[in-house]
């Protein structure tokens, strides 16, 4: 069993091992069905040759599970890339206002437990924050002729 994504569409394709063409000396490949990817419901011509062929069901339905732990790992990694560009451009434009209104305010307000449990989940995750920068401190000006140690 094979499965072939459907350009620019969001179907893929499943297809079968149906005998060798002697005539044509290549292998005969036909599509049993399809089903689509954005809510994995099968066809109705899928339908009926799962019915007819239940040998079939098990290999789809694994070729679809691994399709949707694909997906949420995908969606997962999108998360965390664009989580840092989001955060910077929300505090560039509460800075940006300045001033906000009640409602801004209590929409801002929400903001703090959700960095509590943005900095819980990084702990978890074993992700450390940046070093800080270690200042060395002022000389004092009445201390210039004491040598450095």
């Amino acid at each position: 069993m094979q499965f072939r994504k459907v350009k620019d569409k969001n179907v893929i394709q499943v297809l079968v091992y149906d005998g060798y063409d002697k005539v044509a000396k290549r292998s005969k490949v036909k599509m049993i069905g399809s089903f689509d990817t954005s809510v994995y419901e099968y066809s109705d011509t899928l339908k009926l040759a799962i019915t007819e062929h239940p040998e079939y069901k098990s290999e789809i339905e694994n070729y679809i599970a691994a399709l949707k732990v694909d997906y949420d790992a995908e969606k997962i990694n999108r998360r965390i890339m664009f989580g840092a560009m989001s955060i910077t451009e929300l505090s560039v434009a509460i800075g940006a206002l300045g001033t906000l209104t009640d409602a801004q305010q209590k929409d801002a307000e929400a903001i703090w437990p959700a960095m509590d449990l943005l900095k819980k989940s990084l702990k978890k995750a074993g992700i450390k924050p940046p070093a800080k920068e270690i200042k060395e401190p002022a000389k004092d000006e009445r201390q210039r002729d004491l040598p450095d140690t």
